[in-house]
This record gives C-alpha cells, sequence and structure tokens, in this order.
C-alpha cells in the first residue's frame, strides 16, 4: 500500500472513536446547551488528539509490542503496570456495557421484543467474534468506518430542513460539566492507537495518522449532534437514534441500524484489544483472555442500576481520566527509557501537560462528588 497503512489506521481510529459516544453524546451536550456542548467538545478534542500524539510517540519509541499496561510497565514501573491495567480494564468494560445497552435500545426500536434480551443477542453474538484476528477486525473497520461517515452525513443532512435555530443558540457556562464524561468518553480513542502502530508500514505516518483519523471524528460528532439538536430539542432520548422513530420507518431504519453498526465494530476493537491486553502484558492464553474479556461486563450489565449515559459518564470522567493521565507521565519518561528513536517527537512543555492534567482532575473531582453525595 502505497500510503504505508495511513488510510487503514486512520479508519480504525474513526472506528474505535465513532462508538456508543456519538450515541450519547447529544443528549448530554443538549441537556448543557448546544454551545456549552460544543465547547467542551472543541477543548477536549485538543486534549484527546494531543494524548493520542504523546501515545503515538511513546509506542514508536518501543522496540516491543505492548499493550497500554506493557507500555505503562516500561515507562511507569511494575506499580504504573498495575495501576494502568487496572484503569484500562475498567474502562473497556464500562464501554462494553454501554454498547450492550444501547443496542439493546437500538434493536428494539427496529424489532418488537425486550431491550434486555436483544442487549443478551448482541452480546452473544459479537463476543463469538472476539476470537477473529486483527486483520479481520481491521479490516472491517476499513471498510465499515467510512459508512460510518456517510450515513451520519445523510442523517445530519436530512434533518436540515426542520432544525429550528433556537435549539442551538443557548450557552450556559454553570453546565459546562454536564457533557464532560460522555464527550471524553466519546473522544478517547487510546485503545486504538497500539492498533494503528500494527497497521502503519511507515512509522512516519503515526502523527498524520493521528491527527487525520481525530479530525474526521470530532467533524461527524459535530454534524451529528448539530443536525440532532437542532431538529429534536429536547426531545432526544438517552439513545439518540431512538428519537428518528418519530419521523417515519426510514429514517428509524437507518438511523438505528447505524448505531448498530457503530456499536458493534467499536465493541470488537476494543474487546480485542482487551484481550490482546491479557495475552500479551500477562500472558495469558486465549482461552483464558477470552473469558476474563467478556465474563465481567455481562455480569455488570445484568445487574447494571445507572443507565446508558451514566455508564458513560464515569467510565469517562474517573477511569478513562486515570488512563490519559498515566500515558502523560510515561511521555515525561520517554527519553530516558526508549529504546528506539522515534519518527516525531512531541515538544516537552511543562505548561501544556499542566492544563491537561488539570482539566483532568478537575473532572475527577466533580464526578466523584457527583457520585458520593
Amino acid at each position: 500500500m502505497k500510503s504505508g497503512g495511513f488510510l487503514k489506521s486512520s479508519w480504525t481510529l474513526v472506528g474505535i472513536l465513532v462508538g456508543a459516544g456519538i450515541i450519547g453524546m447529544p443528549y448530554v451536550i443538549q441537556k448543557a446547551g448546544f454551545l456549552t456542548g460544543i465547547l467542551v467538545m472543541a477543548i477536549v478534542s485538543i486534549l484527546m488528539t494531543l494524548i493520542n500524539l504523546y501515545l503515538g510517540e511513546i509506542i514508536i519509541s518501543t522496540k516491543e509490542k505492548h499493550q497500554l499496561t506493557g507500555y505503562a510497565e516500561k515507562y511507569l514501573g511494575n506499580k504504573g503496570k498495575w495501576a494502568m491495567f487496572l484503569a484500562n480494564v475498567l474502562s473497556i468494560y464500562g464501554a462494553m456495557v454501554a454498547y450492550m445497552i444501547g443496542a439493546g435500545y437500538a434493536l428494539n426500536a427496529l424489532f418488537p421484543g425486550d431491550k434486555f434480551v436483544y442487549s443478551i443477542v448482541f452480546f452473544v453474538f459479537f463476543s463469538i467474534m472476539i476470537y477473529f484476528s486483527i486483520n479481520i477486525i481491521s479490516n472491517a473497520e476499513y471498510l465499515l468506518s467510512p459508512l460510518k461517515f456517510i450515513i451520519v452525513l445523510l442523517l445530519g443532512i436530512s434533518l436540515i430542513p426542520i432544525i429550528n435555530f433556537s435549539n442551538i443558540i443557548e450557552f450556559n457556562i454553570r453546565n459546562i460539566m454536564i457533557p464532560y464524561g460522555v464527550i471524553v468518553f466519546g473522544l478517547t480513542s487510546v485503545s486504538a492507537i497500539p492498533l494503528m502502530n500494527e497497521e502503519l508500514k511507515n512509522k512516519k505516518n503515526m502523527k498524520k495518522a493521528i491527527i487525520a483519523g481525530m479530525a474526521l471524528s470530532v467533524f461527524i460528532y459535530f454534524i451529528f449532534s448539530f443536525s440532532i439538536i437542532g431538529a429534536f430539542g429536547d426531545n432526544i432520548n438517552e439513545v439518540v437514534t431512538v428519537s428518528f422513530g418519530k419521523m417515519g420507518s426510514l429514517f428509524n431504519i437507518t438511523a438505528n441500524l447505524f448505531a448498530l453498526l457503530a456499536m458493534s465494530t467499536a465493541f470488537l476493537a476494543l474487546s480485542f484489544a482487551l484481550k490482546e491486553n491479557y495475552m500479551l502484558d500477562l500472558k495469558l492464553k486465549n482461552s483464558k483472555s477470552w473469558i476474563l474479556t467478556i465474563i465481567f461486563p455481562f455480569i455488570i450489565f445484568l445487574i447494571n442500576p445507572i443507565g446508558f449515559i451514566k455508564i458513560l459518564e464515569i467510565t469517562g470522567a474517573i477511569a478513562i481520566a486515570f488512563i490519559l493521565i498515566m500515558i502523560i507521565l510515561m511521555h515525561n519518561n520517554i527519553i530516558k527509557k526508549r529504546n528506539r528513536i522515534p519518527e516525531y517527537s512531541m515538544p516537552k512543555s511543562f505548561l501544556i501537560k499542566f492544563i491537561i492534567l488539570l482539566i483532568l482532575i478537575i473532572g475527577i473531582t466533580y464526578e466523584t462528588i457527583i457520585l458520593l453525595f
């Protein structure tokens, strides 16, 4: 491939990003006020792009192949390894549960039946797919991610005639934390970076593949949120594609098939990344890694008392935030501990990292207080 894997790896990033996050994001942005939510999206987008670039540099500075846990062990030691392992596992489990719940809603919007049963069917079917190799998953992303992009554009364009611009002019700085956790969840893609590294034949393309994948994903999120909030106002379901049911069968089918496509590909990619984490970094066999990957999300789903949006919020603001903090700490040690000269280097600015850390710590503190009180 002349692009050295650039296109394939960029679409892998898009495929992991455009999942349950995009299905839940319009709901929380509308609750905060559209302009408030878009401000948070812009800030988090910059933050996530920088962190992805930090992680990309870490990966191409390391000869050995790892997932996040292994990189944390190399750059932060044994304690860093287990801290990263726990945070990464919890964040992926949270995502998997969210995808199960969201898929149940989407299937229920398409077919008569019970959301709970549909979630179980979704889980069983795609758990089997986790046995597939990285090539099969990445090839699916390369084909399906552009399809997601086309569908979301068509859905957005179709809503233009009924957009009420009074729905998208609200700004309230006091609501700035309302969408934060879900937006962090939706725009987090650090688990994609090791997969991208495997797909890139030319490591010089890592930086531009990350930037291109992030830019395209943020564009999709913006178009989707703008169109839906503009058209539906405060009549938005937590799983936003369910809201299309009021527009007729064609819109309902298209929107909820898109939701299933988005969540299915993300479920596969994240699940495989976690299974590979168990295999590469904990040296477990395939069968044990697979069981550990699927059993805990299933149990959490069965006893889940908090719902779709709250799972996204907690996972994003707390579990994912700890992962992002550790990536920054890992990057601080890159010059001392790397064993390969990277194809690009990020600025070692203390101020930039301090601002990112401050935002993440504020988010963790806020969400913890909300949970406790």
